[in-house]
C-alpha cells in the first residue's frame, strides 16, 4: 500500500517536468476540514496541488490539477479565477452509515474512502509579501464501506499560502 501512494506521489510530481523554474506555495486550507497545500506549477498557468488533511472524522491526501486564468483585471492584475479536477484517498472514523436514506448506527470504525474532487475558485497575490488568499468550493464524491456513496456538493473554504 506504501509502495502504490509512492508511486502516485511521484506521478503527480512529474506531470509537465521539465528544465525550468516554477513557481511554488504551501499553504493551508480551513472550512469543512483542514489541510496543508502543496502547489507546483507546471506551466505559467497550470499547476497540481497535493493536499494532507482531516475532514469529518477521517484523514483525506489527493491531488488537484489546477488551470488559472485572469480575473477582474480591471480592478487589479492580482485576482486569478482556477479550477480543476482531482483525486483524493483515506479513511473515516465512523458509528453510523446511510443506505437508501436510512442512518444505521453501529460501533465505531475505521472505513476506507476513494472520491473525486472539482474545485472552483478566485485567488488574490500580495506581491509586496509572497502570500495568497483564496476562496473555493471544491464538490466532491466519495465511495466508503460504511457510507457506500457520499456527495458535498458545497465544500467551501479559504486558503492563506506562501510563494516560494
Amino acid at each position: 500500500m506504501k509502495l502504490f501512494f509512492t508511486t502516485i506521489l511521484f506521478i503527480l510530481l512529474g506531470l509537465g517536468v521539465n528544465a525550468q523554474n516554477y513557481t511554488r506555495d504551501a499553504g493551508f486550507r480551513f472550512g469543512g476540514g483542514f489541510s496543508l497545500n502543496y502547489r507546483q506549477f507546471t506551466k505559467e498557468n497550470v499547476a497540481m496541488e497535493l493536499f494532507v488533511g482531516y475532514q469529518e472524522r477521517g484523514l483525506r491526501i489527493g491531488g488537484l490539477k489546477q488551470q488559472f486564468t485572469p480575473a477582474f483585471e480591471r480592478y487589479s492584475e492580482n485576482f486569478k479565477l482556477y479550477y480543476g479536477y482531482g483525486v483524493h484517498t483515506g479513511f473515516t472514523y465512523t458509528n453510523k452509515h446511510k443506505l437508501f436514506n436510512r442512518e444505521y448506527k453501529y460501533d465505531w470504525t475505521f472505513s476506507p474512502v476513494f472520491g473525486m474532487d472539482g474545485i472552483v475558485g478566485l485567488e488574490y497575490y500580495f506581491h509586496e509579501v509572497p502570500i495568497l488568499v483564496s476562496a473555493d468550493i471544491r464538490p466532491y464524491f466519495e465511495f466508503s464501506i460504511n457510507r457506500f456513496f457520499h456527495v458535498k456538493p458545497f465544500n467551501m473554504s479559504l486558503s492563506v499560502k506562501y510563494r516560494f
